[in-house]
C-alpha cells in the first residue's frame, strides 16, 4: 500500500488544509486494507476509492479555485474586502463542512475497504456516502457565497450520493463505492458539458 501513500504526497496542494484532508482519505485506503492479501478485488476497490478522492479533488482545485480567484478580481477596494471576508471567514462553516466531509469519507473508506464483497453496516455506509454529500454541500455553499454558477449540478450530486447508501447496506461496499464514483464523475461531466467554467472558455479562445 506504499504506492497509495506516494500518490497522496504527489497530489498538488497536499500541504494546504484541503490537500492534507484529501491525503487523509488516501491514507485510509492503506489503513483499511491492513494485512489483507492484495488480490484483484482488493486492488479494484482501492482503485475506486482513489478515483473517488481524485474526483473530489478535481471538483474544487480544478473547477472552483480559479473561478473563486476571478470572482474576487472582479471587485475592487472595500467590495473585494467584503467578498473575501464573506467567502473565507464568515463562510467558515460551509468550508468546515467540506473538510468534515473528507474526514467522514476517510472513515467510511477505512471501514469498507477491507470488506468489499460484504454488506456494510449502516454506520460505515452512511459515512461513505455522507462524506461525499457533505463535501458537495459545503462546496455548494462556498460557490453561493462567491456567486459561482451553477449550483444545481453539485446540489443534485449531493442528493444522489445519499441515494447510494442502500447499495452498501443491501449489496456491498464495492457497489456503493462504484456508484459514488459514477455520481461524482457524471456530475463533473454534466457540468463541463452544460456549464463550462469561464476560465475554460478563456483558455479555449486564447
Amino acid at each position: 500500500m506504499c504506492g497509495f501513500l506516494t500518490c497522496a504526497l504527489a497530489i498538488p496542494g497536499v500541504f494546504t488544509t484541503d490537500g492534507v484532508a484529501f491525503g487523509e482519505s488516501v491514507i485510509a485506503i492503506g489503513v483499511g486494507a491492513g494485512d489483507l492479501r492484495l488480490d484483484w478485488g482488493l486492488f479494484g476497490g482501492a482503485a475506486l476509492a482513489l478515483a473517488l478522492a481524485t474526483a473530489l479533488w478535481w471538483t474544487y482545485f480544478i473547477r472552483d479555485e480559479e473561478a473563486a480567484e476571478q470572482a474576487l478580481r472582479a471587485v475592487t477596494g472595500p467590495a473585494r474586502f467584503r467578498a473575501t471576508m464573506l467567502a473565507y471567514y464568515f463562510s467558515f462553516v460551509p468550508m468546515l463542512l467540506v473538510l468534515l466531509g473528507v474526514a467522514v469519507l476517510a472513515a467510511g473508506v477505512k471501514k469498507s475497504i477491507g470488506h468489499l464483497p460484504d454488506h456494510l453496516p449502516t454506520a460505515p455506509a452512511v459515512a461513505l456516502a455522507g462524506g461525499v454529500a457533505l463535501f458537495l454541500a459545503g462546496n455548494v455553499a462556498f460557490r453561493a457565497v462567491l456567486h459561482i454558477p451553477p449550483l444545481r449540478f453539485r446540489a443534485a450530486g449531493a442528493a444522489a450520493c445519499i441515494a447510494t447508501i442502500p447499495l452498501g447496506t443491501c449489496l456491498s461496499s464495492l457497489a456503493e463505492l462504484f456508484a459514488l464514483v459514477l455520481v461524482v464523475v457524471a456530475m463533473l461531466l454534466a457540468e463541463a458539458r452544460w456549464a463550462p467554467c469561464p476560465h475554460d472558455d478563456a483558455r479555449g479562445s486564447a
